[in-house]
């Protein structure tokens, strides 16, 4: 199967999806720390980059320190996870693993996410390597890099992403679609990272065979998306697809997808905590099997460079609390 066509929302269909949708977490913090995305960057010209605006009365060594210093002292910690651990690894790396609960309404147990940091005193820069998934931390697989640079001379911060390409069909993927499958009253198991159907090489999300009755091969499509309306808080746009705020499903992050529907398959665009609908961050495919009838579904994480408004709401909360954190200690 082939990736469907990249989409982005109208404007017109963002102002739906945003009158239709809960508006995006606070940034948090005093406006003290200025920040603007999408700028050139002062590492790698020619590349963008999340810039703050200079910050007057900071040292950059203490700076970069008090980043180091914070998260080691496990100030990342939000609270809602199950469990969180600090592990020191070699060249000065740490580790941080959050254990978070799935809610028992999509379908319990837990998943892991963890964050390897790399400090480098010398050159002000730190790297976040983030995991979700215990599947894909054995495997060695890494979802996203966050980049942070602190420059001198004026003082500021510098922060990009690069998100890796990745196939993922766990736990995450299960969860998001237990409700839907509930609401089409279809009482059928859902099995995380199986061989998938054709290419044994790789894994999908898949279901037990279905048996048919009032959802069948060829109305299942129709069926899936009245029940993401009606039940799932999806929102039908103009053009036929269908908006849908994730964001309650793990209560971690915000989650904004759009589901375009063919006969036999689906397309999820997801774009991350951006409720503009704006920058696509992965695609995630539903693929309906006729003999034997079963589901089958994966995402494939997008490859790039982010600095968008999504990674300055990164910065902004990280860096903030970095500051406060100075303040408190003296620094």
């Amino acid at each position: 199967l082939k990736l469907g066509p990249r989409r982005e929302g109208t404007s017109a269909q963002c102002a739906v999806v945003r009158e239709a949708c809960e508006s995006s977490r606070a940034m948090g913090g005093s406006q003290s720390l200025t920040l603007e995305h999408d700028q050139e960057s002062l590492s790698e010209p020619g590349k963008k980059s999340v810039i703050s605006a200079p910050l007057e009365g900071v040292d950059a060594d203490a700076l970069f320190a008090a980043f180091e210093k914070y998260v080691r002292m496990g100030k990342t910690e939000t609270g809602k996870e199950a469990k969180f651990e600090l592990e020191n690894m070699p060249d000065n790396r740490l580790l941080v693993t959050q254990r978070h609960k799935i809610p028992e309404v999509f379908g319990g147990g837990e998943f892991a996410t963890r964050n390897v940091y790399k400090f480098d005193q010398a050159s002000r820069k730190m790297e976040v390597a983030f995991t979700i998934g215990d599947v894909y931390w054995e495997r060695k697989l890494t979802n996203t890099t966050g980049h942070f640079a602190v420059h001198a001379d004026p003082v500021r911060i510098e922060f990009y992403s690069v998100q890796h390409p990745m196939r993922m069909s766990g736990k995450i993927l299960k969860g998001l679609l237990d409700p839907i499958l509930k609401a089409m009253d279809l009482a059928v198991e859902i099995h995380i990272e199986q061989p998938a159907i054709g290419d044994e090489s790789k894994t999908s999300v898949i279901t037990d065979v279905i048996t048919p009755g009032d959802v069948t091969p060829e109305n299942i499509m129709q069926k899936f998306k009245e029940a993401l309306i009606e039940h799932c808080g999806g929102v039908e746009l103009p053009d036929g697809t269908v908006a849908e705020d994730r964001s309650g499903i793990l209560e971690l992050f915000k989650a904004f997808a759009k589901h375009e529907f063919e006969a036999d398959k689906s397309f999820i665009y997801e774009y991350g905590d951006d409720e503009t609908f704006s920058v696509l961050r992965s695609i995630q495919h539903l693929q309906v099997h006729k003999d034997p009838f079963r589901l089958e579904a994966w995402t494939e994480n997008l490859e790039g460079r982010y600095a968008s408004a999504p990674e300055a709401k990164v910065v902004h909360a990280f860096a903030e609390k970095v500051l406060a954190f100075m303040k408190e200690e003296g620094a």
